[in-house]
């Protein structure tokens, strides 16, 4: 078990004598601020720190811990490689480091990363549940299974080891009781992608029972309870997540989709306005809001609502994609344009994103610009029948029989069911 990184500049500069004092004090400042949530002043004051004296690694990690408190992944991985240039024994920074790379879609390199933080500390409970987690991305459930059950072990042996011992003042005992907690909550995660949902809310009991203060577990287990058709114990499980933390949307979401689920709109659309009054920057909130409007033919608040989800994700090609429809839906196709243009830019790979390129063209009367885009989507994703059997109607539309059958025949194999009504209408095949 490590110390904290606190203690350890303590007493590095302890032993430097008073050489350092202006770096203590700008790191004091910013452990205050990020203590107290205040994460861009902290980046400000660590930095600081590191320009009075560029050699403690605990400085670069708490820098790269304020990045990644702030979504700045990109930062973030530059201060923990820092950190292990200055420090290549910094166990925690091989740890957050690979829970940034799993966030990113890349377990593989979290893996590698968990590993070599246990090769220098084999009792790095944390690293083995980051581990388990990664194991479970790459599908590897089975290996991701055992992973969390040892750290779970190994938390309970170190608790006991420490238990009566006088070294609660350098190891965080209590931590343990949370490392716990995260290990059987990862687990509940990977006996719901089995289809395990008893053992799912037993693991996810367990994490509660050790860190009742935690509020994902309770998210989990109403999520579990929806797919078990529980709804009542769902609902009081969501609500017991807002109970927690009412700042933090994840429950008002989860309660407004299972009354949606339920067919309870209006009870959904006020659960969605308490999760934007919660943090208006949530875009997955405005998403939902959205798509609730829009399903009750409110096209004007559902549009409103898609326009907060781009303000606040305005690096996500979601946003953009669902307003777009929604206009060529009403017939605004130059702003159904701009947008759909916006996410090709986003997203050059975007087949979807050309094809609603090729309809607002088609709204546009622009058939010679429409043809090119379908096309482009096509290219781009040879699978995707929409483009294939727009690009068939748009031939219909201009006369041009044994192209539009072409495009029609191919969408009707990709199991596109208006053109495979279209062909059988006319007693042909596919």
């Amino acid at each position: 078990m490590q110390p904290t990184a606190k203690s350890l500049v303590v007493a590095t500069l302890l032993l430097a004598g008073c050489a350092a004092t202006n770096f203590m004090f700008y790191y004091e400042k910013a452990e205050r601020f990020y203590a107290a949530g205040s994460y861009e002043a902290a980046i400000e004051h660590y930095m600081k720190a590191i320009s009075e004296s560029e050699k403690y690694p605990e400085a670069y990690h708490a820098l790269a811990m304020s990045y990644y408190q702030l979504g700045d992944t990109e930062d973030a991985i530059l201060a923990f490689e820092k950190t292990l240039e200055k420090d290549s024994l910094y166990t925690s920074a091989y740890e957050v480091l690979a829970s940034i790379y799993m966030d990113l879609g890349r377990p593989d390199t979290a893996i590698v990363l968990c590993q070599k933080a246990i090769r220098i500390d084999s009792e790095y409970v944390r690293a083995y549940t980051t581990m388990g987690m990664a194991l479970s991305r790459r599908g590897q459930v089975s290996s991701a299974e055992r992973t969390l059950c040892h750290a779970i072990d190994l938390a309970k042996t170190l608790q006991t080891r420490f238990r009566f011992r006088d070294l609660l003042r350098t190891v965080d005992y209590w931590g343990l009781d949370y490392d716990q907690a995260d290990a059987y909550n990862a687990l509940g995660e990977v006996y719901s992608s089995l289809g395990r949902h008893e053992d799912a809310l037993q693991a996810l009991d367990n994490a509660i029972t050790l860190a009742h203060d935690w509020p994902i577990p309770w998210l989990k287990k109403g999520a579990e309870y929806d797919s078990l058709r529980k709804y009542q114990a769902a609902e009081m499980a969501y609500q017991r997540a807002i109970d927690i933390d009412p700042r933090d949307p994840e429950g008002y979401r989860g309660l407004a989709q299972l009354y949606r689920e339920l067919g309870m709109r209006d009870e959904a659309i006020q659960k969605l306005r308490e999760a934007i009054g919660a943090d208006s920057t949530d875009p997955g909130s405005y998403l939902l809001l959205a798509d609730l409007y829009q399903a009750a033919d409110d096209y004007r608040w559902a549009m409103a609502a898609y326009s907060g989800a781009i303000q606040y994700a305005p690096d996500d090609t979601v946003g953009y994609m669902r307003a777009g429809r929604l206009l060529l839906k009403t017939g605004v196709y130059d702003r159904a344009l701009s947008l759909f243009e916006e996410a090709v830019r986003l997203a050059p790979e975007s087949a979807e994103a050309y094809d609603g390129i090729g309809e607002a063209f088609v709204g546009k009367g622009m058939n010679d610009e429409a043809e090119a885009a379908f096309k482009s989507a096509i290219e781009l994703d040879t699978a995707y029948a929409m483009p294939v059997r727009q690009l068939g109607n748009l031939y219909v539309g201009e006369g041009k029989e044994e192209e539009a059958l072409k495009y029609l025949r191919r969408a009707a194999v990709l199991g596109d069911r208006p053109s495979q009504a279209y062909l059988r209408e006319r007693g042909l095949v596919w």
